[in-house]
């Protein structure tokens, strides 16, 4: 009643009743006063708000929680770090820890059983996670496949326990579209420390060292260190670099030609891509790759070669041209509509387009998606198997692949002169091969000897710089112009 006096004489409050605890209450309150400014009678009405108190609760609730989940997401997660970091600031806390993880392959999922299987593996997750946690732990979910942690208080000694008891409980199997899938991540830690001043600094390092985790094999965790932060900066900058080089002119396509044994006849050229770094020089593909795939820069880096290159080798109509595709381009699920067009938009035949997977690719998609070597195999295009002989025990499973060539994977060919025993692996390799017609092709000749022991095995053609280095489109052109004056015919003197 004290709120009541003559120049405030009404106001709103919201209360909730103790014998009705669960509905509320909004009442307008009104004070009556004498002459002298006596609060003589008090008048009210009240209303009944418990269904527009429920709808801003939920509103508040949807705001701060991931709707497939249900778990909270980033701004709640950031919200309750920085009430932990400032008690840890100000009143020197225990130390506690924050984790970032990342679910590994799981865009196979999404893009193998579908987006439906996808979210049920991460409501599944969620759900490990929140009971492999303490209650005062928080977990959440930030969006597509990943997830942090919370752990306060955490002592940095606890780590070799609890993360993988963590990843333990990730990696449990489930049935998904009616198949069993484990999954896996990749789980970056961070500890407090006084440098940190913002909850942000503290998940960015998390993100770093899960970065960290990743390019160390995945389904491990990495502990933050300084010195990653800078790695993270040169990083960027090569991405920064990169995509500049897709706008200035900075890449090329350079061309390996694929010599016919014995006759040593050009039969095709392998493309491979190349970065002129104003301040690296000649830069090859595994160089900057890896930042191309961290990026979402493949896509468009490839996209660029094959057109590139298809528009160039199309001059030769004797050759065909070669181009390495990974999972990541195959995964893109418009890949056959953009490999359709550039072949359309460069004129060059598909029949003259070889795009080679690695074994392990083609097992993969031979398991779970079938069809797509089908759909490649019927658009015209050759397939050739790429570094055949790497260890995934396929020989048994080539004669059901619509391939028409397979290439021996380059550290056989290495071994030829060191290590006696790929001889007769190379040899059983290019005999099954010969029997179910398909072509053999040997990566990675560097040495006149690797290059005479494979013709005496009976290798169909060859690929090396024992033979030709790796060529720019002017190199190309003048060497197959060299080529062509030799097997000329000469006219004799009159």
């Amino acid at each position: 009643m004290q709120a009541l006096t003559p120049g405030t004489p009404t106001f709103t409050l919201e209360c909730r009743t103790p014998d009705d605890p669960e509905r509320w209450y909004e009442w307008t309150v009104r004070g009556l006063f004498d002459p002298q400014e006596r609060l003589w009678e008090v008048q009210g009405i009240g209303r009944d708000i418990t269904e527009k108190k429920l709808a801003e609760a939920q509103l508040l609730h949807e705001a701060l929680h991931d709707p497939l989940t249900g778990l909270p997401n980033r701004t709640l997660f950031l919200d309750r770090l920085y009430q932990v970091l400032a008690r840890y600031q100000r009143d020197n806390q225990a130390s506690f820890a924050v984790l970032f993880v990342d679910l590994d392959r799981f865009k196979v999922v999404n893009d193998s059983l579908g987006h439906q299987a996808g979210d049920k593996l991460l409501v599944t997750i969620a759900q490990r996670l929140r009971a492999v946690v303490r209650t005062g732990d928080t977990v959440a979910r930030f969006g597509g496949d990943e997830f942090a942690i919370l752990l306060a208080p955490f002592a940095s000694e606890q780590v070799g326990n609890r993360v993988p008891e963590i990843q333990q409980m990730i990696a449990q199997s489930l049935v998904l579209a009616g198949q069993t899938v484990t999954s896996q991540a990749s789980i970056g830690v961070v500890f407090s420390h006084p440098s940190y001043q913002t909850p942000e600094e503290m998940l960015r390092d998390a993100d770093i060292a899960m970065y960290q985790a990743k390019n160390q094999g995945r389904a491990c965790y990495v502990v933050f260190a300084p010195e990653m932060f800078t790695q993270a900066v040169d990083d960027l900058r090569w991405e920064r670099e990169l995509r500049t080089a897709l706008d200035a002119s900075q890449l090329d396509v350079y061309y390996q030609p694929i010599l016919t044994v014995p006759a040593g006849k050009v039969l095709g050229v392998e493309a491979l891509l190349r970065w002129h770094h104003p301040v690296h020089g000649l830069l090859k593909s595994e160089d900057f790759f890896p930042y191309a795939e961290e990026t979402g820069l493949m896509a468009p880096l490839h996209g660029w070669m094959l057109t590139t290159a298809a528009s160039q080798v199309r001059q030769w109509p004797e050759l065909h041209l070669s181009v390495n595709v990974s999972g990541y381009h195959l995964n893109q699920g418009d890949y056959l509509h953009r490999l359709e067009a550039v072949l359309s938009t460069s004129g060059l035949p598909p029949q003259r387009l070889r795009l080679e997977l690695s074994e392990r690719l083609m097992i993969f998609y031979q398991n779970e998606r079938p069809t797509l070597l089908d759909e490649l195999h019927a658009l015209g295009v050759g397939l050739t198997v790429n570094d055949f002989g790497t260890g995934y025990s396929s020989l048994g499973r080539l004669h059901t692949w619509p391939v028409s060539a397979l290439k021996i994977d380059r550290s056989l060919t290495a071994q030829l002169e060191q290590q006696p025993h790929s001889q007769p692996i190379i040899q059983a390799i290019i005999v099954l091969a010969q029997n179910l017609g398909i072509f053999t092709i040997a990566a990675g000749v560097e040495t006149p000897t690797q290059k005479a022991t494979l013709e005496h095995l009976g290798c169909d053609a060859m690929q090396g710089n024992a033979l030709v280095s790796p060529l720019s489109i002017t190199e190309l052109t003048a060497y197959l112009s060299t080529l062509e004056t030799k097997s000329a015919p000469t006219q004799e003197a009159t």
